[in-house]
């Protein structure tokens, strides 16, 4: 579970990105303008915050891993019973 600030943040986002008159597709992360973020720009981003973090670099799609695994085992689980 996403810890409960975490859950805020977000819910807070998505009031914003309600009232935002360009956010046609009803996206959760967009531009200004509405437009989706170009994976470029937010690879680009992550590599910039890793840096300042002073972790070491890793793909946007290494975020849902650990997450998947956990989940993917406990199903396993369940099924095995």
């Amino acid at each position: 579970a996403l810890p409960e600030t975490v859950c805020e943040l977000l819910e807070s986002h998505v009031e914003k990105q309600k009232l935002n008159p360009n956010n046609k597709f009803n996206l959760l992360f967009c531009q200004k303008n509405g437009i989706p973020y170009n994976l470029n720009s937010v690879t680009n981003r992550l590599k910039v915050l890793c840096k300042e973090a002073d972790v070491s670099e890793l793909k946007f799609h290494e975020l849902r891993h650990p997450y998947v695994k956990h989940t993917t085992k406990i199903f396993s689980l369940r099924l095995m019973d």
